[in-house]
């Protein structure tokens, strides 16, 4: 027998949450993409045909084969130093299933299976007569895409953002380059950077070090934010002036300075066997050093929060029963606290991805030849690739990309956890239907 209307249980707070954050259509979309962006990083030694470091000279800053690539042909120009000599132009061809990735094989029939042209050396002049060497498609060879092979070595297939690695052979595609191929055959959806090495794989690879940063960041800072902010509003009195004194003067360290001291000291540190720090040791180790920075702007909201909340009646029942004070903190001020909490460790998640591509990218933080979106983006610092392989800002759209998502989600968490800001929504949309 099921029970009256009027007795059954009502949905908790963090259920009504839910509903509320899924109603906000902007907060799912972003929600979506961040489920999309970490499982692709975390599949990344999968889905990427390459691993993030190998490379190919031979295949140096290949076109992105999903538009198109370079293709070369004779055309009768006279040079602007020699009027009697023709030249051979070098020009690219976006065009979209006859360049680079298509759908028709070597004799030229239309066929489900992608195809790809190999990559050859040719020898052309420019119009001022100058000898020059580059790779360009050649579109009288199609080679088939296969799917799920397998490489010469293991490799990572699957990690938890660099944690816990899983290696196979297997990867989600890849080419055969035949024996008689006077070239190279790779598959470059992205295109290639100077060493030749493919960049969807460093993407793919880099996405794990550029996403875990902002979590691992988070999670120091939000942890030692809580507990101690928790602890300075529970006690007050000397215990609070003098822990509020401690965090003003960790406030006053600038940021920049202490990121520039922290990796000069760090470069200088060596492992036991005499062997310096990787890029990504240094890293993580600077995000912890700006994650103990952080934790004291978020100790001062949480402490606030607790000098009110410890007034509550229930706080003050526990005390009376001799509940031991941290588990008062722990247990009955703490999870008061965890809304405000969310939303702001999904709103500053982003700038500690902004932070490692800043570092990155001015030399601080991963270096070559690891891959995070912020080091990728260094080839953009020069004009020439910019205009002539303009494919190397690709990471800076996966960036916007992580950075919109995570605004949007943390937007609608904070709106979802602020029952006024829904009462006042509803109001207003009552008010304009009368």
């Amino acid at each position: 027998m099921s029970a009256p209307a009027s007795l059954k249980k009502s949905p908790g707070p963090w259920h009504m949450l839910w509903i509320r954050l899924l109603h906000n259509r902007v907060a799912v979309v972003g929600l979506v993409i961040l489920v999309i962006l970490y499982s692709i990083s975390c599949f990344a030694g999968f889905l990427s045909p390459y691993e993030y470091d190998a490379g190919d000279r031979d295949a140096s800053r290949a076109a992105p084969m999903v538009l198109g690539g370079y293709t070369a042909s004779e055309r009768e120009m006279p040079s602007k130093v020699r009027p009697e000599q023709t030249v051979t132009i070098l020009e690219r061809q976006w065009t979209w299933l006859e360049g680079g990735v298509h759908f028709h094989d070597q004799e030229g029939d239309f066929t489900l299976r992608p195809h790809v042209h190999p990559l050859v050396e040719i020898e052309f002049r420019d119009e001022y007569g100058e000898r020059t060497y580059m790779r360009a498609e050649d579109r009288d060879i199609s080679l088939p895409v296969k799917f799920f092979v397998q490489s010469e070595t293991p490799h990572e297939v699957f990690s938890l953002l660099g944690v816990l690695p899983i290696e196979s052979r297997w990867h989600l595609f890849g080419v055969d380059t035949p024996p008689d191929l006077d070239g190279t055959a790779h598959v470059f959806l992205f295109g290639s950077d100077a060493q030749g090495r493919d960049l969807l794989s460093r993407l793919l690879f880099g996405g794990q070090i550029s996403l875990s940063v902002g979590l691992i960041g988070v999670l120091i800072s939000m942890s030692l934010g809580m507990l101690f902010g928790g602890l300075s509003g529970y006690f007050g009195g000397w215990f609070d002036f003098v822990f509020q004194r401690i965090v003003e003067v960790i406030l006053a360290v600038p940021g920049l300075y202490l990121i520039i001291v922290v990796g000069g000291v760090l470069r200088g540190i060596e492992h036991a066997d005499g062997s310096p720090l990787s890029s990504s040791e240094i890293y993580l180790m600077i995000v912890m050093v700006l994650a103990f920075v952080y934790w004291a702007s978020i100790s001062r909201v949480i402490r606030g929060m607790g000098l009110s909340i410890k007034e509550n009646e229930y706080v003050v029942a526990a005390r009376a029963c001799g509940v031991p004070t941290l588990q008062i903190v722990v247990r009955h001020i703490l999870p008061n606290t965890f809304s405000f909490a969310i939303v702001t460790a999904t709103l500053s998640i982003p700038y500690y991805i902004l932070g490692e591509v800043a570092l990155s990218f001015l030399g601080l933080g991963i270096q070559d030849p690891e891959a995070s979106w912020g080091n990728l983006l260094r080839d953009a610092q020069e004009t020439s690739y910019l205009v002539e392989q303009p494919w190397v800002i690709a990471p800076g759209f996966f960036i916007f990309l992580a950075v919109m998502a995570f605004n949007f989600l943390g937007d609608g968490l904070r709106d979802a956890a602020d029952p006024k800001a829904v009462i006042d929504r509803r109001q207003k949309g009552g008010d304009e239907d009368e």
